[in-house]
This record gives C-alpha cells, sequence and structure tokens, in this order.
C-alpha cells in the first residue's frame, strides 16, 4: 500500500532541514507525540557529498494489540530509520527495519521525504511510504486489515510530526538560524 501526505510547515526549509540534522529534536518528538515512545538518534555521518546518513530508533505505542486472534507484542513496533538526507535536494529516503528478527524480512515501511520552500518562513514536506506486510495467500485478508490500520496510524502521525515539527523550529529558532547560515557547522553536527 502506499500513502502520500502532505503538510505546510510553518518554519523556513533551513531551520525544518536543521532540524533533522539535531539529537534534540527527535528527544523533543518523542515528548511531543503520543505515538512515540522513545526516540534514539543512533548515528548522524556526513559523507562529503552532501547527504546525511542517519540512523534513528524508535519504540512507538503499539496502536492495536490484536489483529483477530493474534496477539500483537509490543516489540513488533521498535524499528530503528536508516535514512539519507541529501542536503543538496532536500530529499530524505528512509527504510524503517523493525528490531525484532522474526519479523524483519515480512515487514516493508520505506519511502522518501521531500521539502521545498514555499515562502521564506514556510515550507512543504511531501512523505510517500510504501507500506505492506509481506505474508501467505492464506492469512492476506487478515493481514491486509493490519496494514490498513499502520497506514492510519502513520497519516495521523505524519499530522501531528509537521505540528511538532513547527513546533521545535519556533522554539530552537534563535540557534538553528544560526546552523543554517553556517554550512560548516551543519556539515559538523552531521559527523556527529
Amino acid at each position: 500500500m502506499q500513502l502520500t501526505a502532505q503538510h505546510e510547515i510553518d518554519a523556513p526549509l533551513s531551520l525544518v532541514i536543521g532540524s533533522l540534522l539535531r539529537a534534540d529534536y527527535a528527544t523533543y518528538l518523542a515528548s511531543h507525540h503520543g505515538f512515540f515512545r522513545e526516540i534514539e538518534v543512533l548515528g548522524l555521518n556526513h559523507d562529503h557529498q552532501g547527504r546525511v546518513l542517519r540512523r534513528v530508533r524508535y519504540r512507538a505505542q503499539p496502536p492495536f494489540t490484536h489483529l483477530g486472534p493474534v496477539s500483537i507484542p509490543r516489540s513488533w513496533f521498535i524499528w530503528t530509520e536508516r535514512s539519507c538526507l541529501d542536503l543538496r535536494t532536500n530529499v530524505l529516503s528512509f527504510d524503517n527495519v523493525p528490531e525484532r528478527e522474526s519479523i524483519r524480512a515480512k515487514v516493508v515501511n520505506r519511502g522518501t521525504m521531500s521539502f521545498s520552500a514555499l515562502s521564506e518562513n514556510k515550507c512543504m514536506r511531501r512523505a510517500v511510504f510504501e507500506i505492506d506486510l509481506l505474508v501467505s495467500k492464506a492469512v492476506r485478508p487478515l493481514v491486509e486489515l493490519g496494514v490498513e490500520l499502520i497506514a492510519k496510524q502513520v497519516a495521523n502521525s505524519l499530522d501531528t510530526e509537521a505540528r511538532v515539527l513547527a513546533n521545535f523550529c519556533q522554539s530552537a529558532r534563535p540557534s538553528l538560524n544560526e546552523l543554517s547560515q553556517r554550512t560548516d557547522v551543519v556539515r559538523a553536527a552531521a559527523c556527529l
């Protein structure tokens, strides 16, 4: 299933991109977004081609605990985002990899987020997600319901995240403005 969402964010593009390079944004997002119980930045590495390779671990509040007669453990909602933020094009490509090995090969959760300026103080984020569970035909009807529930949660989560990101940019504006004006600092921060 493919999910597409667009959000206008009341913050300059440079501040939004700068926020994605900050560990304190992950902490802020976890504390202001009901779906996330914990977010930990595992790595931000600049590759000297204008890209930042990110690894971010998420532990979410499961949106459901059962799918028909099947119990869904909390551990199914822990994953690591492996992503690449291209600072030249403002496109973030990601693959969310479940932490639990038993479901890792069965879950598809990947996509892109592209960011563009709408004005000096506003930008657009366009997110495209591919979400699926790779299972046998025998259980596919039940899984379709699960995919729909997950897609609904992703859509709600993206709506909330856009508001939280705008609020973070507003509250962190002085330090983010300084960062966005100095590309050497952004590159150095990306290597942390």
